[in-house]
């Protein structure tokens, strides 16, 4: 399905995916992150969205101090 619109994908190439209704293009590693990300959601988005502070909160540790918005 189609990030954009829902309509179906249809393979491009080998690793790519066009949107039969809004012509939408996405690379087959892109697309399996986006299902895998919809699927963690719809699973339990509470827990979806702890796991996205987590990330954040990891990934801004890593920025030198001085470089911090926040």
């Amino acid at each position: 399905m189609c990030p954009q619109c829902a309509a179906p994908l249809a393979t491009v190439g080998s690793d790519w995916y066009r949107c039969s209704g809004c012509g939408y293009e996405i690379s087959e590693d892109a697309h399996r992150l986006h299902v895998e990300l919809v699927t963690a959601f719809e699973s339990d988005p509470d827990m979806f969205f702890a796991r996205v502070k987590e990330r954040r909160d990891a990934m801004r540790a890593l920025e030198p101090v001085w470089q911090r918005n926040h």
